[in-house]
């Protein structure tokens, strides 16, 4: 290559200017740096398109301008810089007319200069903020064109000019704004005549409906035009003749197909080369095959070992690849697998740099079928809940018409007072635990209704009527329309399922309109219930005691270290802690949770069912709609339908033993209770250990008007009982049915409407429950009076000498209030002759 011949010394008026614009170009950079560059180099005024510019000389630029446009010169071959410079440059063109370019591009072009000219005409000017120039030219495209656009998007679109331009600044030409590529304008219809007419490819091109066809349907065109013409070539003498004519069709009715006629004609004549040498067939994109995603082997028979291994190892897949390489073998089934030699061969693999390397293309096919595979082998309660979610329709579900409970373990930790606990301070002893929480919600608002929480681990059937019928009960709430929401299980048991069973009990209930059902949700994701615990665990995240939702989550050490700390009973040296200073007690976590469950009622939740409302404006507002329905509650003489449970029992000789969990109970202080021996009788009892039954005999009082109770016969040692270790035997039992009574609390809606029925259910059914209402009121009556003269019975026999304890108070002071009196009054008449005799 010639070097670069460095300028004569000629005078400076005799030597070439240059405006800052052919600089730039033959520079190769940017108008504006260049202008920057010359700030301080004087410039000499020049003749421009009828306006003045400045210009430089070559010698006056500054060395690293003069050094780049040497660069230039030299790649390209010129003599010097001053031929660099003093090459015309020729004005970019499009490749076809402007008048032929399609309408839409024109307009895209008009639009486009009218935005970008203004910023182009800047970047010559140093004095110009671009940033807020090019903020003033974004907002100009999005009201041009009706969408916005980044400024990458921007830039791009001024270096496509300003290449088009090619340092000339003719800002104000349209063809240097057209889209990069831009469409020839439909030509007009004209008849053309041929020799022959192209029947099979008009035939082709009518199947075409889209004005932008997709690739396989140009190929589709280009393959029967190939063929038309190979048809027609037989009959024609002239081909070249042909092909024009055949090319001018194409362009005629099928623009999209080419940009230009002679580019049309061009890939016509090759294909039909193809089509002659290696058959029509070859006519076809060969440039996906060719592409690198082809070119690497496919390797299936790797990925299906990879997925295999991945599987039984939890979807590790990176494991998996790492045994796979070296071979491995199951150790149940004794089946060895290993990847293909051509695979170890095509991949290479360095565990000392990435040993969990696994190339994308492996990975991206094994792990979708790993993730979809797993949960059929953990088992098919795991492959339920990884299938799709079902999108729900609430839209004919509305408040009050199901109710819906769940029990979850409480996240902290909490004490109960109790003398026979595991844990002891100065004052008590206690035990420490989590408390199981039992909530009662209405499905459609996630209106809190009421909650139970319980000190023991489980909850049982009884926990479950605990927390629903004093909540339906009551006037406040009163029953649902439809019915329960529960889960399988506990919740599966029959005196669940009495609870709503209204059909079996009376066909009256149906025609009354109440009319419920159990719903058992076998999945969490069916529970709705379950979104409403983890807005309730995060909002009890600030009470005492807090350990988090994770087994052994570390961060709450500071717990942990507490409970540690706590003195157990019999370990006298240990330093005293009291419970307080960090746990809540079981009441104060209840009233707590109380109250959290109260504020989440008050606060907006969004979805397709609330829609913004709280669950309390949601509830509120069924009751303010034109045909709201009134919430059913039970009349007095129906109460025990709900609050008591119902059991055939045969009586024995023991009287009626009553099975409730794992405990049995003894019912047999009742004369009438003795003369049903050996026959089977109607129990109702309520509560979990209940203190009295009310017994109906099926034969002599089938409709159940005349039912009786029978109380508790309460436990003594088995062996040598005295009185006082039969007092404590009766202590220890008061507190064991104390500890066994979960914290109940009701939530009930600031408003509601409730109405009770005095008609409700058939007249039979009215009577026999007024019936036991009488019965549990002679009993209430009975045992009142008990405990008001149990003091007065006990302490006549104590003077007495006698052990009155178990014995009926009545009948005691009956027998012993006579000699009591008589034995005053001897006392009286003695004291009384005494004064006399004195």
């Amino acid at each position: 290559m010639p070097p670069v011949v460095p300028s004569f010394h000629v005078d400076d008026a005799e030597r070439p200017l240059y405006t800052a614009a052919q600089i730039a170009r033959a520079a190769q950079r940017s108008k504006r740096h260049i202008l920057a560059s010359l700030a301080l180099v004087p410039s000499t005024a020049v003749p421009e398109a009828g306006n003045i510019a400045k210009g430089w000389t070559v010698e006056s630029l500054p060395a690293s301008i003069r050094q780049s446009l040497e660069t230039v010169a030299r790649k390209k071959g010129y003599r010097s810089v001053h031929a660099l410079l003093d090459e015309p440059t020729p004005r970019w063109m499009p490749e076809i007319k402007t008048q032929d370019i399609a309408p839409a591009d024109i307009q895209a072009a008009e639009k486009l200069r009218e935005c970008l000219r203004p910023y182009l005409r800047a970047c010559s000017d140093l004095d110009v903020d671009l940033p807020e120039l090019k903020a003033l030219t974004l907002r100009g495209y999005a009201r041009a064109f009706g969408y916005d656009i980044k400024e990458r998007r921007l830039l791009q679109l001024v270096e496509l000019v300003n290449e088009r331009d090619r340092g000339l600044e003719e800002w104000d030409r349209l063809e240097i704004y057209l889209p990069r590529i831009y469409k020839a304008a439909p030509a007009q219809s004209k008849v053309i005549e041929f020799p022959v007419r192209f029947e099979a490819l008009e035939i082709a091109l009518s199947s075409i409906e889209n004005e932008s066809p997709a690739p396989e349907e140009i190929a589709f065109i280009w393959k029967a035009a190939v063929d038309a013409y190979l048809l027609q070539s037989e009959t024609v003498e002239d081909e070249s003749k042909l092909k024009k004519q055949l090319a001018d069709f194409l362009r005629v009715h099928a623009p999209w197909i080419g940009r230009s006629a002679s580019a049309i004609l061009r890939n016509l004549e090759r294909k039909i080369k193809i089509a002659r040498e290696k058959g029509i067939e070859e006519l076809r994109d060969h440039r996906a095959e060719a592409s690198g995603n082809y070119r690497r082997p496919d390797f299936a028979q790797d990925k299906l070992l990879l997925a295999k291994v991945a599987t039984f190892h939890e979807g590790n897949i990176s494991l998996a690849n790492r045994l796979l390489r070296k071979g491995w073998t199951h150790p149940n089934t004794g089946e060895f697998f290993k990847f293909s030699s051509d695979y170890l061969d095509y991949i290479s693999f360095n565990p000392r740099v990435d040993k969990s390397k696994v190339p994308d293309f492996m990975r991206m096919a094994v792990a979708g079928p790993v993730q979809s595979i797993r949960p059929l082998i953990y088992g098919p309660r795991a492959a339920k809940l990884a299938a799709p979610s079902r999108r729900r329709d609430w839209s004919d579900v509305q408040p009050n018409d199901w109710h819906t409970s769940d029990d979850e373990t409480a996240n902290s930790f909490v004490f109960v007072v109790d003398p026979a606990g595991a844990y002891e301070c100065e004052e008590f002893r206690f035990n420490v635990l989590r408390p199981q929480i039992l909530p009662l919600y209405d499905v459609a608002s996630e209106m809190p209704l009421a909650l139970i929480v319980s000190p023991t681990a489980g909850y049982s059937a009884e926990t479950i009527r605990s927390l629903v019928v004093p909540t339906w009960l009551d006037p406040r709430v009163g029953m649902p329309f439809r019915g329960c929401l529960f889960e399988r299980g506990t919740w599966e048991a029959q005196q669940v399922q009495s609870l709503v069973n209204w059909a079996k009990i009376d066909a009256s209930f149906a025609r009354q309109g109440i009319s419920m059902r159990l719903h058992n949700a076998t999945t969490p994701r069916a529970k709705t219930i379950e979104r409403i615990f983890g807005v309730e665990q995060d909002r009890t995240s600030v009470l005492p005691g807090y350990i988090g939702r994770g087994k052994g989550d570390g961060r709450y050490e500071r717990v942990d270290r507490f409970l540690q700390s706590l003195r157990k009973a019999g370990q006298p040296r240990k330093e005293n802690v009291d419970p307080r200073e960090m746990l809540l007690s079981l009441e104060e976590f209840t009233s707590r949770l109380q109250e959290i469950m109260r504020d989440l009622s008050k606060e907006p939740i969004n979805g397709s069912r609330h829609r913004g409302r709280s669950p309390e404006e949601m509830w509120d507002e069924s009751l303010s709609q034109a045909t709201v329905r009134p919430r059913q509650v039970l009349p007095a003489s129906l109460e025990y339908l709900l609050a008591t449970k119902e059991t055939e029992v045969k009586v024995s000789t023991d009287g009626i033993l009553l099975t409730i969990g794992r405990e049995r109970y003894q019912y047999c202080a009742s004369e009438r209770l003795g003369l049903l021996v050996g026959r089977k009788v109607s129990v109702r009892y309520a509560g979990r250990v209940p203190d009295h039954i009310i017994v109906r005999d099926p034969v002599e009082d089938p409709k159940g008007l005349a039912p009786f109770t029978v109380p508790l016969r309460q436990r003594i040692p088995a062996m040598s009982a005295t009185r006082e270790q039969f007092k404590q035997a009766r202590a220890e039992e008061n507190l064991f049915i104390s500890q066994q009574r979960a914290l109940y609390r009701l939530i009930a809606p600031s408003n509601n409407i409730t109405v009770q029925r005095a008609d409700l259910g058939t007249e039979s059914l009215r009577a026999e429950g007024e019936a036991i209402s009488a019965a549990e009121r002679e009993f209430q009556k009975k045992e009142s009076k008990r405990r008001e003269l149990s003091p007065k019975a006990a302490e006549l026999g104590r003077r007495r000498g006698l052990d009155t304890t178990g014995q009926d108070p009545e009948r005691v002071i009956s027998v012993l209030g006579p000699i009591d009196e008589l034995r005053r009054k001897i006392l009286a008449q003695e004291e009384t002759q005494t004064g006399a005799d004195e």
